[in-house]
């Protein structure tokens, strides 16, 4: 069985060229064997699939497929019929076939093939007419007349899908020429078909000719094909003929008319607020002159204008009657009116002639030479001339800031600025922008309509400098432009939007900027005066004294915000030199001014020399600015530091180096009490103290102790000594064995006092000031004579205790031998020193034997001595 289902391939709806047939396939074994090798052939198509095998039974929908392109000839049959074979193996090898039946319903049997599928065809043909007709001024008087013509031609197009034969056109109004004639399917014929149509007045009067015309032809198979024609003239926009309803495809001609309208429009302006200006809501009154120039008379005559309701009518006007006074308009101007200069204005008037026809004109203008140019979009146009003004108004207002945060006005603090700028004129300004001499201000340019303001767009900042600090205050004006409408310039002066400055310190008004924005910078003059010192031993002893110098130098710092000038420092133990100077502020002179100091006494007795200064200068407002000095020396601590004094804490402080030193230089002198040229046990030495003070600051309390003399805390003659100053004291020594022993009498002595400062000052004796040797007296001795004593006496009673030889000291060098009475010798020394005490002998008579060698010499003494214990 063999199903065929038609497929618009190219989805146009119509039955086409080209579109396809789809084919499908059911085979059926109805025998009672098994089929094999099965395959399906169809002289029409190539069928793909298979082969197959089935079994009694078994029913194969769907290996079986064929696709169909349908030809102009099966689109003239109206359907297409097909049939195909299906042909297989029994078990035998034998042929098993069957010519397929169709699947489709209904159709028309084809006698010649009672099986074929029978695929039906949708076939419908059609044609389509065009009519354009054109006028033809058959005269040549530039008008419709009676005889002129209209030349239609014709269009027709084969639009089915079957060819029509024998086609012609007819037309009720016309006879048309050409035809008949023949069109395949899709192809269209412009020349064959025309036709000419001479004017009537019923034509005239209606304006317009309407006609219809038919296409007639057949089918390949003898059946009819109409059209009827449709308008290929252009249709509508004013004035065009209405399409007639009874006939709404005619080709419909347009006839020219001849009712014509003048409309000349006037314009007056009107200061409707009275304030002498041009400004939005003032009006513009219109009167309208109509005029019927045209051959017929035309009613329903109204004006009708874009910017305006216009009052009156309507109004009907025989042909060249004129109205003046019905039609009236007024205008409220806006902001584009006053920017343009002008009002620009064009009316319609409009009327219907005898056909109904609608006539119009566009106004022309009744105002004199114009004022303002001509709109070249609207040459036509009633202009109004209006007196556009451009004004400005700009305020800068300022604000100080603090730019580094240190609480006071400095170089390199900012200024602020903001800028208000208002339209005060009537016309809209276009690209304001700002000025400034002193800054660079930003934003913009900006458009301002009348009465706007703009407080935002221009901003400013300015660095303040010195010579601003120094004036007190910054003076600064700005410029705003602008262009108005006619790209004139409007320019403005800025005035000042800060609050008025008034009161003491307040800073005046510039008399060559009056307008200038002030913003005051609060200025303080202040300095700082550092006192330094640096000693001078000016003699170059090596010590601080009375007579040396110190130097000071000052450091003087602007410390304010403004410039100082006249600037001096003064002090009151001191001449200070250099100056007067200017100081910038932060500026520092450590140069310029000096001073010299002389040390007195009473400054070495203190120990310092406390001193302070006084700087002073005039801010740009001539006020004076002073500063008591501190000072720049480093601070003093630690053990003798001189300390602050709470009555001046910001002196400066010259520490001076108090040396206190004495010298004790002891003189002794011996007392011959018997005059016999010797020194004997319990004659007199004395002794001069003389104590000099040798430092820098007074020493008092001065005593002399010696312990050989037994002095305790002797006092000093005078007891306090200036520096330099000398006292003395007295003191006396009884003569022992020992010192005539030991030929001599040694002693050293202390001198003691206390400095200002309550510290100990002392020193030892010595036997001239440069030095602390001991104080050494020789006592007077028996020149080449010996004393050897007779009685010695042991006992440690500190008396005859030692066998001391006297005279020793002349010779270099003493031999002692004792020997007892039996001639025993019981001691020996060869280099006797006076210090044998009879060690291990018992009391009695023994005997010595001294000898005494000087150079070559030997002197030999002998004697006996009693030892008694």
């Amino acid at each position: 069985i063999k199903s065929g289902t038609y497929v618009d391939s190219n989805f146009d709806g119509l039955t086409n060229l080209g579109d396809h047939i789809i084919y499908s396939f059911r085979i059926e074994n109805t025998g009672n064997v098994t089929v094999k090798d099965i395959v399906i052939t169809d002289p029409k198509v190539t069928v793909t699939g298979g082969p197959v095998t089935l079994t009694p039974g078994a029913i194969d929908l769907s290996t079986f497929k064929a696709v169909y392109s349908l030809t102009q000839a099966d689109i003239n049959k109206g359907a297409v019929y097909n049939v195909a074979t299906a042909t297989g193996k029994n078990p035998k090898g034998g042929n098993v076939t069957d010519e397929s039946e169709s699947g489709n319903p209904g159709g028309s049997i084809d006698p010649t093939c009672p099986t074929c599928t029978i695929t039906q065809l949708t076939v419908t043909a059609g044609i389509r007419l065009v009519k354009t007709g054109t006028y033809a001024d058959t005269n040549g008087d530039g008008k419709v007349s009676l005889g002129d013509r209209i030349n239609y031609t014709f269009s027709v197009q084969n639009t089915g899908a079957l060819p029509v034969n024998d086609l012609f056109v007819t037309d009720p109004k016309v006879t048309v020429t050409g035809g008949p004639i023949t069109l395949e399917i899709g192809a269209t014929d412009n020349s064959t078909f025309k036709a000419s149509y001479n004017l009537t007045q019923a034509d005239i009067d209606k304006g317009a000719v309407y006609n219809l015309a038919m296409a007639s032809g057949k089918d390949i198979n003898g059946n009819p094909v109409i059209s009827y024609s449709e308008n290929g003239n252009p249709v509508g926009g004013p004035g065009a003929p209405p399409i007639d309803p009874t006939c709404p495809n005619c080709t419909i001609n347009p006839l020219p008319r001849t009712g014509v309208l003048r409309l000349t429009k006037s314009g007056t302006y009107a200061d409707t607020n009275g304030d002498g200006r041009v400004n939005v809501g003032d009006r513009i009154n219109y009167t309208f002159k109509v005029e019927n120039v045209g051959q017929v008379t035309i009613t329903n005559i109204s004006i009708t204008d874009t910017k305006v309701a216009v009052t009156g009518g309507p109004i009907t006007l025989a042909a060249g009657a004129v109205d003046n006074t019905t039609f009236k308009a007024a205008y409220n101007i806006t902001q584009a009116d006053i920017d343009r200069g002008a009002v620009y204005n064009v009316a319609t008037v409009t009327g219907k002639d005898p056909q109904n026809a609608t006539i119009t004109d566009v106004s022309e203008s009744g105002n004199g030479t114009p004022g303002a140019p001509i709109d070249p979009t609207c040459v036509p146009c009633t202009i109004t001339p209006l007196n556009p003004t451009g004004t400005l108004r700009l305020i800068k207002s300022s604000s100080y800031v603090d730019f580094n945060g240190d609480g006071k006005t400095s170089v390199g603090d900012r200024i602020n600025y903001t800028f208000s700028v208002q339209n005060t004129g009537n016309a809209t300004l276009t690209d304001i922008s700002i000025t400034d001499a002193k800054v660079t201000v930003t934003g913009g340019p900006i458009t301002l309509i009348p009465g706007a303001t703009d407080a935002t767009t221009f901003k400013a900042v300015y660095t303040v400098t010195q010579a601003d600090i120094d004036r007190g205050a910054v003076y600064n004006v700005a410029t705003a432009a602008g262009k108005d409408p006619r790209n004139n310039t409007v320019s403005d002066v800025s005035e000042s939007g800060n609050p008025p400055l008034t009161g003491p310190g307040a800073p005046p008004i510039d008399p060559t900027c009056v307008p200038c924005t002030i913003t005051p910078l609060p200025s303080a003059g202040s300095l700082r005066l550092i006192k330094s010192s640096t000693y001078v031993d000016f003699n170059g002893d090596g010590k601080t004294n009375a007579g040396d110098r110190i130097n000071y130098a000052f450091n003087v710092q602007n410390t304010g915000n403004v410039t100082l000038t006249n600037i001096t420092v003064t002090d009151t133990k001191v001449t200070v030199t250099g100056g007067p100077i200017i100081l910038v502020p932060g500026a520092t002179d450590a140069s310029t001014f000096k001073a010299v100091y002389t040390v007195t006494q009473a400054d070495m007795d203190r120990g310092a020399v406390y001193n302070i200064a006084t700087t002073t200068g005039r801010d740009p407002q001539n006020n004076t600015v002073t500063d008591v000095s501190e000072s720049g020396n480093p601070p003093l601590t630690g053990p003798g530091a001189p300390p602050v004094d709470p009555t001046c804490p910001a002196c400066t402080i010259t520490p001076l180096a108090q040396e206190g030193k004495i010298v004790l230089v002891k003189k002794g002198t011996f007392v011959d009490s018997n005059g016999d040229g010797f020194v004997q046990v319990g004659e007199k030495m004395t002794y001069l103290f003389t104590v000099t003070n040798t430092g820098t600051v007074p020493i008092t309390g001065l005593v002399i102790n010696d312990a050989k003399i037994g002095a305790v805390n002797l006092p000093l003659n005078p007891s306090t000594l200036a520096p330099g100053a000398s006292g003395t004291a007295t003191g006396e020594y009884a003569i022992t064995r020992t010192d005539i022993d030991l030929g001599k009498v040694i002693n050293t002595a202390m001198a003691t006092g206390k400095d200002p400062s309550g510290k100990e000052v002392s020193d030892i004796s010595g036997n001239a000031a440069d030095n602390n040797n001991p104080t050494e007296n020789v006592l007077p001795s028996h020149t080449g004579i010996v004393d050897v004593p007779n009685v010695l006496t042991p006992n440690g009673d500190g008396k005859n205790d030692v066998f001391i030889i006297i005279g020793r000291e002349n010779y270099e060098n003493l031999d002692l031998e004792v020997f007892n009475r039996w001639g025993n010798q019981v001691y020996r020394n060869k280099n006797y020193k006076s210090d044998w005490m009879a060690e291990g002998l018992n009391e009695g008579t023994y005997y010595y034997t001294v000898r005494l060698k000087r150079g070559k010499s030997v002197t030999i003494q002998k004697g006996w001595v009693l030892i008694k214990r």
